[in-house]
């Protein structure tokens, strides 16, 4: 979304030679216009219903105007050629300036509850007869400055917050963090990138050593899909999936001993879900969405289904990653909401002091593009490691 209003907002400023500050108002009306776009392509079933759509748009609340119509038809068709499969509603969207330069923050359908609530208010007031009267006879270079006026006369109207009391017990509280789309979609290119057949072939070896569930998969190494009349390509995106989830999971997530019933129920839990999946994705991202892993359970399904297997062999391979998820969702759970027993003493960590050795970690920034290897003193404390890390990445 954010690449889109970057690619409408740099043509309108490169055709229209902006100065800065109306550069800047520019880009408010560029995200909001990105967002009808957006939600127009997730919504309706055509790019021909989505022009339509956006034109009546366009004629109901801007007379039809040019200026307004083309920056959603833009947006529309990159959204509809680049990012199909992308079906998450934007309730939301602002610029915010960060070091300097423009950023837009976006916020998904149902994301956060409290903000849609507290919102929905304000959003009636937009729609309401009045206001829309009152916008409708604002010149367009005053719009803005009148809709801030609007905000400003809202805010005024609220009653003042009431203060929110904390209990102490519940500082310690750790948030659960699940699996990032980015991290998937990045270690899973690297795979794609970087692993030779032979060292891909050596992971899958000793992956399945580990869970010999996955061997009813080996045999789909080997199935073929036509690229053209004359020429096939070996499958191997199956084996660069496989190798991205136990990369992503098995750094911090070791699965525990799991009993027939416990396995059966994953698999049960699985095929229910491959089953919505492959009948109406609807109902597969609504029953997920609940998950704590639901970014892995969709991932996984995803990038299954862009593999283009046979039917019967689509199913057993969707079901049992689902199933490989599922297990590990349990583990990260169980890892998380773990009681300590507080009458146990603390585990320590014995080393020599005569002959200390030194770890080299790989850290990286989560959700910037930025890494770096250190070498740390087994002696070292968090707090330490802490002092260092943070100024090595400029924080």
């Amino acid at each position: 979304f954010a690449e889109i209003c970057e690619c409408i907002w740099n043509k309108i400023q490169g055709e229209e030679k902006l100065d800065r500050e109306t550069a800047a108002a520019m880009r408010n009306f560029v995200v909001n216009f990105s967002m009808v776009a957006w939600n127009a392509c997730c919504i309706q079933k055509s790019f021909a219903d989505v022009k339509a759509f956006l034109q009546k748009f366009a004629d109901e609340n801007f007379d039809g105007d040019q200026c307004a119509l083309l920056p959603l038809l833009d947006a529309a068709e990159l959204k509809w050629r680049e990012y199909r499969n992308d079906r998450d509603i934007i309730a939301s969207a602002e610029v915010k300036t960060v070091n300097g330069l423009p950023q837009v923050i976006a916020y998904l359908k149902d994301e956060s509850p409290e903000i849609s609530s507290a919102f929905k208010p304000f959003h009636d007031l937009m729609n309401s007869p009045e206001i829309q009267e009152r916008l409708k006879n604002t010149p367009p270079d005053k719009l803005e400055e009148e809709i801030g006026k609007i905000v400003a006369e809202y805010n005024a109207s609220l009653p003042p917050p009431v203060p929110v009391t904390v209990d102490d017990e519940d500082e310690d509280d750790v948030e659960y963090l699940s699996i990032g789309e980015e991290e998937l979609r990045e270690t899973y290119q690297h795979i794609q990138c970087n692993y030779t057949r032979a060292e891909k072939k050596k992971c899958i070896i000793g992956i399945i050593e580990t869970f010999p569930f996955l061997s009813i998969l080996t045999h789909l190494w080997d199935v073929k899909f036509k690229t053209s009349a004359k020429s096939k390509a070996e499958n191997t995106d199956l084996q660069d999936l496989i190798i991205t989830i136990f990369s992503v999971f098995m750094q911090d997530t070791p699965l525990p001993m799991m009993d027939e019933e416990d396995y059966k129920q994953f698999t049960e839990e699985a095929k229910a879900l491959a089953e919505d999946f492959i009948q109406n994705k609807d109902d597969f991202y609504y029953a997920v969405q609940i998950r704590s892993e639901c970014v892995v359970l969709g991932f996984i399904a995803e990038t299954v289904a862009k593999l283009k297997l046979p039917q019967k062999e689509y199913k057993r391979a969707l079901s049992v990653l689902l199933t490989w998820g599922i297990m590990f969702e349990f583990a990260r759970e169980a890892q998380h909401f773990a009681v300590d027993d507080e009458s146990s003493e603390p585990e320590s960590y014995d080393f020599d002091k005569e002959n200390l050795r030194v770890f080299q970690l790989h850290v990286k920034l989560r959700g910037f593009r930025v890494s770096a290897d250190v070498l740390v003193r087994e002696d070292s404390t968090f707090e330490e490691l802490h002092n260092f890390i943070n100024p090595l990445f400029e924080r």
